[in-house]
């Protein structure tokens, strides 16, 4: 997999791999009032990229992608959350986490696969608030899906978190390389039409869809416009550059001093 690019053929954003987080080091991004990606009780999805230099073991550890998220009791500080977690000890899976609009609980929502190091994954899901459904897919396959209706909560204060799900598991934190982050919110009663195209679009066919390859019809149509979604290509070239994101130019920082690899899918 993979693929050649000319290093010359864009201004800003050609690939230069992957940002690569070291679980020892804590090392995360991070943005305040993430409104882009607390988009409550609507349609919206959410891509990236994963490479676990570790999985998780032991029951109850987790590598945390990304999350719209605060383990603290503050009411509006629990949206959504997807990591890499080990239920039973010996079984590691991508899970999805949902805070309902009321505020009051979680739900979680797991994909069957098992998850190995050394390997990369490209973990799309989403949530239909007309179809009352949440469906994952990994690596362009077909999604499995769960009835849910409880909505999901609108956060106020909630921080946007790449590499970390601040959820207070043990080991919460990503050990290995992320690539292209997109969370798109949609016209709601679209999601049944959009979904498998979304996905298969950012599988593509096991080579990843770039922010240069995406065109401005479909960037307007998947919801990745100022205000409805964010795109982090997270291929920064220099370690410590904060990640930039492409739709408003919206920064994450920081966080530990996030690396840099050449590993891409």
């Amino acid at each position: 997999m993979g693929r050649i690019i000319n290093p010359f053929a864009f201004a800003s954003s050609v690939n230069l791999g992957s940002r690569d987080f070291t679980l020892a080091n804590s090392e995360y991004f991070t943005r305040s009032l993430a409104n882009a990606v607390n988009p409550g009780n609507s349609d919206f999805w959410f891509s990236i990229w994963c490479y676990f230099d570790s999985i998780p073991s032991g029951g109850g550890n987790n590598r945390g992608l990304a999350a719209s998220w605060s383990k603290v009791s503050d009411l509006g500080d629990r949206c959504w959350l997807c990591n890499a977690v080990n239920v039973t000890g010996s079984n590691p899976i991508i899970r999805v986490m949902l805070r309902d609009a009321a505020d009051s609980a979680n739900t979680t929502f797991d994909h069957s696969t098992n998850i190995s190091a050394s390997t990369w994954y490209h973990v799309f899901w989403y949530h239909d608030s007309v179809n009352n459904e949440v469906g994952i897919a990994l690596n362009g396959g077909s999604f499995e899906t769960s009835g849910y209706s409880g909505g999901v909560n609108t956060g106020s204060i909630t921080p946007f978190l790449i590499g970390w799900t601040n959820s207070g598991g043990n080991g919460e934190y990503m050990d290995g390389q992320l690539l292209n982050l997109g969370f798109g919110q949609i016209p709601t009663g679209t999601m049944n039409s959009l979904a498998v195209t979304i996905k298969n679009a950012m599988y593509n066919s096991g080579n990843a869809l770039y922010w240069e390859d995406i065109t401005s019809t479909q960037k307007v149509d998947w919801g990745l416009t100022n205000g409805n979604g964010v795109w982090y290509p997270l291929n920064e070239e220099n370690t410590g550059d904060d990640a930039i994101e492409k739709v408003a130019g919206l920064t994450a920082t920081d966080v530990n001093t996030v690396g840099v690899s050449s590993n891409v899918p």
